[in-house]
């Protein structure tokens, strides 16, 4: 009797040690689970086990609460971390599950602000809003005249008459949302005081770079624009104007109303780039199938980006791209450069790389052309760059004219190796000894001739 006991002992002890190894096995593999574990109080969720059969269970929510349901449904109305632990049954056996910290629950963030008045004229409406909750993660202002706001503190300009209702919605770091509940009217008259104020379709671009002005002006009828370029006074109430000169200009605007006057202005408002002008070169235009080509952009200004198509889909953001056609055939070379304005330009060149099946690459690479650079800039001054590309060493004759063709300088007369080469005038001729006006450079290069039209500026 007493063995029979004890053998009952000891298989209810390894049935338990059986159990609890089984539940461990089941937890490792997630076998009881939440809908959502982070959220904002207060926050529902719901818990899942997946063990076919039980016959009963016991959950634990960390927060006092207790279930019998299986797959009950829970709401935490407080924030913290809170330690999940279910007891289910079957059969003789129990299983424990223990989920530590598996629960997070946020507190809702603050919609409540602050303003600085209630009560604003125009045209100098301004009022500041200030968030009284420090911890949010993102603030949105409706201030009611369709305008919105983000940032803890905000100022916003009234531009119109009427009573404005403001809401404030705040998010914490888990997204959770509130919407301001306080009801916070800002009431806007009219002072019928001038106020003066615009903005612009576009504040930079290139040369003759169109901008449209939008009059923001409050209590006018008339309006003095300058454009800062010295061309006439505009009395249109939203004008567009045309800048054909690179630089910055500074905008003035004179509103008059029935009380008087108000200017306002704005310093370096507008810029406008020089449109450079760009080319490029290939080292062997002429060249063979499976053979690596290297293309060279040719300008004095440095891009912010290159773009090249290659012509056979294929393109390239590399400054000098190396490339490998596959078929013979004429290819359409593009560039196009993006200056730090914006401007951008582009170069094509038809039909400018054969490739042929040909594996005589020394016959095919010695019959390559030679390239003329843009003189750039044109109107020039002394470092306006004269370049040109070479495929072989050769002679270069250079030579400056006037109008009437007479020769004023020779500004090369020598042999030059293959490659690029790239020269600013005043390293060619003295510039300070010509006046304004137009000349020719003349060049020769192995036979082949090229001539170029300057504009001298100094």
């Amino acid at each position: 009797m007493i063995a029979t006991k004890l053998l009952l002992t000891k298989l209810t002890l390894l049935f338990t040690i059986i159990s609890v190894v089984y539940a461990q096995e089941i937890n490792n593999n997630h076998t009881i689970y939440a809908s959502n574990y982070v959220g904002c109080v207060p926050f529902t969720t719901q818990f899942f086990i997946n063990i076919p059969d039980l016959d009963s269970c016991k959950w634990f929510f960390g927060d006092g609460k207790q279930s019998k349901e299986f797959n009950p449904v829970h709401t935490y109305t407080k924030q913290g971390k809170y330690t999940v632990e279910l007891i289910a049954y079957k059969g003789k056996n129990a299983y424990n599950f223990v989920k530590t910290h598996w629960i997070e629950v946020a507190k809702l963030p603050k919609a409540d602000f602050k303003v600085d008045t209630l009560y604003r004229r125009i045209p100098y409406a301004r009022v500041r809003f200030r968030a009284k909750d420090s911890l949010a993660k993102e603030y949105i202002w409706d201030f009611g005249d369709g305008n919105k706001g983000y940032g803890r503190r905000v100022t916003h300009f009234y531009r119109t008459e009427g009573v404005f209702l403001v809401k404030l919605t705040v998010k914490n770091e888990l997204d959770c949302e509130v919407v301001s509940t306080q009801e916070t009217y800002i009431q806007v008259e009219n002072s019928h005081e001038p106020y003066a104020d615009f903005v612009t379709n576009s504040t930079y671009g290139c040369d003759s770079l169109s901008v449209t002005f939008k009059n923001l002006s409050l209590n006018t009828f008339a309006y003095e624009w300058d454009f800062g370029d010295g061309s006439p006074i505009c009395k249109l109430p939203e004008p567009s104007h045309t800048y054909t000169k690179p630089g910055k200009y500074t905008i003035f605007l004179k509103a008059k109303g029935a009380k008087g006057e108000h200017s306002t202005f704005k310093l370096d408002y507008i810029t406008v780039g020089s449109t450079p002008e760009i080319d490029f070169v290939a080292d062997y235009p002429r060249s063979a199938v499976d053979e690596e080509i290297t293309f060279k952009p040719i300008s004095s200004y440095d891009f912010i980006k290159y773009e090249w198509n290659l012509g056979d889909n294929t393109v390239s953001q590399e400054k000098y791209p190396k490339h490998t056609y596959k078929k013979a055939g004429n290819y359409t070379i593009t560039l196009t450069g993006t200056t730090s304005e914006g401007c951008i330009v582009t170069e094509v060149k038809r039909d400018y790389v054969s490739i042929s099946n040909d594996t005589k690459l020394e016959n095919l690479r010695l019959s390559n052309k030679i390239v003329f650079g843009k003189i750039y800039p044109n109107p020039c001054r002394a470092n306006s760059i004269y370049s040109f590309y070479i495929p072989e060493p050769a002679l270069v004759n250079a030579s400056l004219y006037n109008v009437q063709g007479q020769k004023i300088a020779v500004l090369l007369q020598e042999e030059r190796m293959s490659g690029i080469h790239k020269f600013e005038l005043q390293d060619l001729f003295d510039i300070q000894n010509l006046s304004n006006g137009i000349y020719f450079i003349r060049t020769n290069i192995n036979g082949t001739e090229n001539v170029q039209k300057i504009t001298l500026i100094k």
